[in-house]
């Protein structure tokens, strides 16, 4: 396997490890500013990268391999919370007892009694929400990158393909987690509100770090 092949191997992994990350450390929130109004999930920081990731495997693929390599990871992701299910629902020790408790409340937190035997999942709204959001935010960024990288900067045409879907995506998925725990409007404005913080921060850093990868990347070329 050449060193391209290793890169691309790395972010393939590194997409589903972080889908997997923000699914687990959602529920856990932050402030992101010292009067303690807004605030956001610790994922915040981390569900972005997905998105460099996919644009950095499009430059080393294709826009079908990439698209491919979304869908497996959206099928990988639901997988992986049937596993969940599968392995919260089988009986613990005695000796496991608190752990497998404390699993529970955080992973799988909603159940169903059949007979004797008590079967855990998910939130099934949030995993169903997230899969096709995830599917939805990173076809579109790689469809507009395709169509604006011809026309201008690297810099405009990652930032531009990354904000769009992004927004589109956090707005989608707050309101969504919003609505199924009956929170107040004023407090969805208020997510809302910090959640757009995030993406102006993410999406400014993202475009510097996905611009420095580039001109590496052509530095490099150029020297081989």
């Amino acid at each position: 396997m050449n060193k391209t092949g290793k890169y691309l191997t790395i972010e393939k992994m590194l997409l589903i490890i972080l889908l997997i990350i923000c699914s687990i450390f959602s529920i856990k929130k932050i402030f992101i500013e010292p009067k303690n109004i807004l605030e956001v999930s610790t994922t915040s920081f981390i569900y972005p990268i997905t998105f460099l990731l996919i644009i950095l495997i499009r430059n080393k693929t294709s826009f079908k391999e990439a698209h491919k390599i979304v869908i497996i990871t959206s099928i990988l992701f639901l997988v992986f919370n049937l596993l969940l299910s599968i392995m919260a629902s089988i009986p613990s020790n005695y000796e496991t007892l608190e752990l497998d408790v404390a699993l529970k409340q955080t992973l799988t937190p909603n159940y169903i009694s059949i007979f004797n035997f008590s079967i855990y999942y998910p939130n099934i709204l949030n995993v169903i929400s997230l899969i096709l959001l995830f599917y939805i935010s990173h076809t579109i960024i790689m469809i507009l990158y395709e169509a604006m990288t011809p026309y201008t900067n690297t810099f405009i045409a990652f930032s531009l393909s990354l904000f769009i879907p992004y927004t589109l995506d956090t707005i989608c998925y707050t309101v969504i987690n919003d609505i199924s725990k009956s929170v107040e409007f004023n407090k969805l404005i208020i997510d809302l509100t910090s959640n757009f913080v995030i993406i102006i921060i993410s999406t400014l850093l993202l475009s510097i770090i996905y611009t420095i990868i580039k001109k590496v990347g052509s530095k490099t070329e150029s020297e081989a």
